[in-house]
């Protein structure tokens, strides 16, 4: 166990770093089908573009922030 203590201790930081980013990109991967749901929910349902634009610009957001936290986490090593 003395030998995981001097390795823990040493990568401490960058073992929640990865741990964080895979946590949020699975949110980030869970979010997009709810997403696309209230696409067709709320705005080709009901053929108004302004909510698909909108709606799909925020898919877009959290598309983006789950690929910064893919890269961060392979950025670190740790998987």
């Amino acid at each position: 166990m003395g030998i995981y203590k001097r390795y823990l201790n040493r990568y401490k930081f960058l073992f929640f770093l990865a741990v964080g980013c895979v946590f949020l990109e699975a949110i980030c991967d869970l979010l997009q089908p709810a997403m696309m749901a209230r696409i067709i929910d709320e705005g080709v349902r009901s053929s108004r573009v302004d909510i698909v634009i909108r709606l799909s610009f925020f898919m877009l957001m959290i598309t983006i922030f789950g690929a910064f936290f893919a890269a961060t986490r392979n950025i670190t090593g740790c998987t």
